[in-house]
């Protein structure tokens, strides 16, 4: 069954790296303005993080089989759709889609794994399915890339509807049904609530830099976010069978790994999002180039998630979780000093090390919170996790690139990357208060 969910990660998960690199191209072929052509990557993650919560209920309702199959299915129409596209809108639309479909499938194969592996086995399933996520576009990147190159970007679009399909047919014969939820119906209110607050603060966040947080498009999502979350409380309270039950949140384990792995994707991915910046103003390297240094980011990820496949079982959640975050803050250390001292072996080696913390922590933070809730909500609980992994990572890049803006200053970037360890330094904190599976009952989850 692994093997399935992997051959499905890798098809949903190898395009993004090349995709970014093929923006330019990708707005002079559709003749588009880079202004437009940005939200190619904008509104495909809002979707994505709003999707989450919601397809991870609905596997729960309706079991994580049907939603795995038909995610990859709607991946498949997506990206032969994407490859079609003839205009910036239709390329931003079908993408959202496919978005969305991966949302579908993510949370699917977290529910599957949780049905089929016990507990104390999970960080291991997990570990494996995080090193083939972070790989794949580091393989699409060496692999496809010169052939992308040669044929143009569609090309890519192609490939991913044949793996997509392949994931399906080989889905339909192997994955088992899961535990479902019991309930009334779906909870259309709260899933309004929710997808409206997330959505508009995550719109707010995004565009807050490039159109000035005083625009009154930004002041508004400012304001309708946080006035649907509470009503999306209130209504969750009332409701029989809700989107989201919130005595979740009185888990420890499920509370403290949200908010963990919230800071750590603020400190991740913001890093990770200026350090094409960093290579190319002070080493001057080209797209290509400098797609090559950071990819030692996803490899060195991929290398910690199987690392804590092994491991993570016999140290407990707590225990991997601080010492990635401890990764994570000196990979951003040794990044600052790769920037002040202008050394782009340090920086290999300081964007390597960030990498090989948070991947060794993010499988041991996913199994804290599948322990965390009972087997028929893993849905909902790991679609909520990735949503607020997508809100960290929206506050990390727009602080760390407003910080950043246009400089080609040394300082600036050193400045940078210590706010990125700092931000890190926190999540160390909060994953202390994690407890391990093997010193937990069930009254104290």
């Amino acid at each position: 069954m692994l093997t399935v969910l992997l051959v499905g990660v890798f098809s949903s998960a190898f395009p993004t790296t090349l995709l970014s690199a093929s923006l330019p191209d990708i707005a002079k072929d559709l003749e588009t303005s880079t202004s437009v052509i940005t939200w190619v990557q904008t509104a495909p993650a809002i979707a994505f993080a709003v999707g989450m919560p919601f397809f991870g209920k609905l596997g729960d309702l309706y079991g994580h089989r049907r939603a795995f199959i038909y995610g990859f299915a709607g991946l498949a129409v997506s990206a032969l759709l994407t490859s079609l596209a003839w205009s910036a809108g239709a390329l931003i639309a079908f993408r959202c889609l496919g978005q969305m479909s991966g949302a579908a499938t993510s949370t699917a194969a977290f529910g599957l794994i949780a049905a089929v592996f016990e507990r104390e086995e999970r960080v291991k399933a997990i570990g494996t399915y995080s090193s083939v996520l972070a790989i794949s576009p580091v393989i699409a990147v060496v692999a496809g890339g010169p052939l992308v190159e040669a044929v143009g970007w569609r090309l890519l679009f192609v490939f991913q509807c044949a793996l997509a399909l392949v994931a399906v047919l080989a889905a339909i014969p192997v994955l088992p049904e899961t535990p479902r939820r019991e309930s009334k119906g779906f909870d259309v209110a709260g899933a309004f609530t929710l997808g409206l607050g997330v959505t508009a603060l995550l719109f707010s966040i995004n565009r807050g830099n490039p159109w000035g947080w005083d625009h009154a498009m930004v002041l508004a999502g400012f304001v309708v976010g946080p006035v649907s979350l509470i009503a999306f409380v209130f209504i969750e309270r009332g409701r029989e069978s809700p989107l989201l039950p919130l005595e979740f949140f009185r888990h420890r384990n499920f509370s403290a790994a949200l908010v963990t792995n919230s800071i750590v994707h603020m400190s991740y991915i913001g890093g990770f999002t200026i350090a094409p910046f960093l290579v190319n103003r002070l080493f001057h390297y080209g797209t290509y180039k400098t797609s090559l240094v950071i990819a030692v980011r996803p490899v060195l990820f991929s290398a910690g998630a199987w690392w804590a496949s092994r491991t993570a079982g016999r140290v407990g959640v707590r225990v991997t979780q601080i010492t990635g975050g401890l990764f994570l803050t000196a990979g951003s250390l040794i990044t600052a000093w790769a920037a002040a001292a202008a050394s782009l072996p340090l920086l290999v080696v300081g964007l390597g090390v960030v990498g090989l913390g948070v991947g060794y922590g993010r499988p041991a933070n996913t199994a804290a919170v599948t322990n965390a809730v009972d087997e028929r909500d893993v849905g909902i609980a790991t679609g909520v996790l990735n949503m607020m992994a997508q809100i960290g990572s929206a506050v990390g890049v727009t602080i760390l690139l407003a910080y950043v803006g246009d400089s080609m200053s040394a300082t600036v970037f050193t400045g940078a990357s210590l706010l990125a360890a700092a931000i890190a330094a926190v999540s160390v904190g909060t994953a202390t208060l994690l407890r391990s599976d093997a010193k937990m009952r069930p009254s104290e989850r």
